[in-house]
């Protein structure tokens, strides 16, 4: 055997264990992407098979395209080899196998990073929301209660004033427009309160004036107590209605952290953790009840078959786990710059992706090259 041949059967055995690198990268991308409902090491070896025959292509169009620029050796159609393996080059490896490559190699580097992401900012999202469910509604009726008891205030002071006033001692019209705004401000019809108010007493005594702040105000002050009481009972009511989505939140906040303990047990197989992190993150997007809220706080692409509509961010805060699983939506969100974050792991999976590829195309172009 001499040394050229040896040399040759070195490179052939070098191509074989680049095309199995590089066939197994692209046997796991399909796979991923297709997610056909067959076991994973069937449709594996299925895809497995199909990306070896798309590698032997490549590589045998690499190698016209060597073989037609090398002018030591004779060929009978360069100028047609040449152009048929630069498309067969472009159509099987740029379209097939390096964009399947980067993705399968970008996948397996990120893919747990990205899902503990995923899980811990749910989690932060939901534990948000659950606070809000009870915080919110307090808040809001808190501030209702308050604006309540500053207008009766108000115009509590307005009535005591009026009473008073020197110009006009008495209970008389004004006296009586103000007990109207407070049944207003109560909730209450006109006259439903305060009862018949027409008679007016004018230039009374300090003595009567005082009995008619008090008889008045001890009203005044219990109409404000049932408008305080019945707020209170229309939260307690709110609050009740809401505690069903709140158990509901809570119920997924655990379900989160049992899958996120649950990525951390090497013991379990790797392809299963994924496929429980997908399952409960993917059921938390497509729940109703709070999907949006998560969505919004996320700011994610959501697939139009989920029922939801795109949202046209510019970039992803927390790249979604979902989108990580297709090799077309990984590389349409790479080449439209939402995916900043892990953009640098990208480019240097594409580099890496590359690395391989041309590596095993030389190696075959080397070991069968044409010699006569």
């Amino acid at each position: 055997m001499n040394e050229k041949s040896l040399f040759q059967k070195i490179c052939a055995v070098a191509f074989l264990v680049f095309a199995i690198i590089s066939c197994v990268a692209t046997a796991q991308s399909l796979s991923l992407t297709l997610e056909m409902e067959i076991p994973f090491w069937l449709s594996f070896s299925m895809m497995f098979i199909f990306a070896f025959g798309i590698y032997l292509l490549t590589s045998y169009c690499f190698k016209l395209v060597i073989d037609a620029c090398n002018m030591d050796v004779y060929v009978d159609h360069r100028r047609r080899d040449f152009i048929l393996g630069i498309f067969g080059v472009l159509l099987f490896w740029l379209v097939c196998s390096m964009p399947t490559n980067t993705h399968s190699l970008f996948y397996t580097k990120v893919v747990d990073k990205v899902i503990v992401t995923e899980l811990d900012n749910q989690k932060a999202t939901l534990n948000n929301e659950v606070g809000f469910l009870d915080a919110g509604i307090n808040t809001k009726y808190d501030n209702l209660i308050g604006q309540l008891n500053d207008k009766v205030r108000t115009l509590k002071n307005q009535f005591i004033a009026e009473i008073d006033n020197t110009d006009r001692l008495g209970l008389g019209a004004e006296a009586f427009n103000i007990l109207t705004n407070i049944e207003v401000a109560c909730g209450k019809q006109p006259d439903e309160f305060f009862g018949n108010r027409h008679t007016k007493q004018r230039n009374t005594s300090p003595q009567e004036r005082l009995r008619i702040k008090n008889h008045y105000i001890p009203q005044i002050n219990n109409l404000l107590q049932q408008s305080v009481d019945k707020l209170n009972e229309e939260r307690n009511v709110e609050i009740a209605r809401k505690e069903e989505n709140k158990q509901m939140l809570l119920a997924y906040i655990s379900k989160i952290e049992s899958v996120t303990a649950y990525q951390n047990n090497e013991e379990i197989p790797h392809q299963d953790r994924i496929k429980a992190a997908r399952l409960v993150l993917n059921n938390a997007y497509n729940n109703p009840d709070y999907r949006d809220k998560i969505l919004d706080n996320v700011e994610v692409l959501v697939n139009a078959d989920a029922g939801h509509k795109e949202n046209n961010v510019e970039s992803y805060k927390i790249y979604k786990t979902e989108r990580l699983h297709s090799v077309f939506k990984l590389w349409g969100d790479y080449l439209s710059g939402k995916i900043q974050n892990l953009d640098f792991d990208m480019f240097y999976w594409i580099i890496i992706s590359l690395i391989i590829d041309i590596a095993g195309l030389l190696f075959f172009a080397i070991a069968f090259r044409k010699t006569y």
